[in-house]
């Protein structure tokens, strides 16, 4: 059987011509993403705020504001994937914040500060933000506070840290407390704005200075 040089070059140079343009594009593609970098560092910024803000109040008043949050800040994702410890998606945290609260308390203010943002392309449409933070709440009592991936039962911190016998003279008391979270959220765009595809992580809270190690993304 002969070889037809002739055809077989131009097989060679269609493919040589195709990886090229698809090397160009990936360079073009990466490229935009990069310029988007800044927003999506702002963009969740502003999701911290908001996300400490929302857990502000007490009773059901809070559990609407939650709801409010996750319905408007999370997107239901392309990829059907199942929810997991590790993987928490909006309809994991919507099942969280359907539940009645199960602590005693009020928060009076949060304030979110951002220690750290890596900011990486993940596929076509989407990012993977690695984010440590940093959140200051003024509270009464044991109140949940929200996180991305979890709603956060303070009283637990308190037994941990402070022991069980004393955690009684905590219910009613005021006191600040500062939550440090390290989580991993994937975000996708959504009408142009970026929005919480999933989120998975751990955080950890800080009374009177004392840590108890930490826990990990789920309510």
């Amino acid at each position: 059987m002969r070889i037809k040089w002739k055809e077989l070059n131009r097989g060679i140079v269609l493919a040589v011509v195709l990886a090229a343009g698809l090397t160009v594009s990936v360079i073009i593609q990466d490229a935009k993403f990069e310029k988007n970098i800044p927003d999506i560092e702002n963009r969740m910024e502003e999701l911290g705020q908001e996300l400490a803000e929302s857990s502000i109040g007490s009773g059901e008043a809070v559990r609407r504001k939650q709801r409010a949050f996750i319905m408007n800040e999370y997107v239901d994702r392309k990829s059907k994937v199942e929810d997991t410890m590790a993987t928490i998606a909006k309809g994991n945290m919507l099942f969280m914040a359907n539940q009645p609260s199960k602590e005693n308390g009020e928060v009076k203010s949060g304030e979110f500060r951002s220690k750290r943002i890596d900011v990486y392309k993940a596929g076509p449409n989407g990012a993977t933000v690695e984010l440590e933070y940093e959140m200051k709440v003024d509270m009464i009592g044991t109140p949940e506070i929200m996180q991305f991936g979890e709603m956060m039962q303070t009283e637990w911190y308190f037994e941990d840290v402070i022991g069980e016998k004393d955690v009684t003279k905590k219910l009613t008391a005021e006191h600040s407390v500062v939550v440090n979270g390290t989580y991993t959220v994937t975000l996708e765009k959504s009408d142009g704005v970026w929005k919480i595809a999933t989120a998975g992580g751990f955080s950890d809270l800080s009374v009177e200075g004392k840590e108890n190690g930490g826990g990990m993304g789920v309510g």
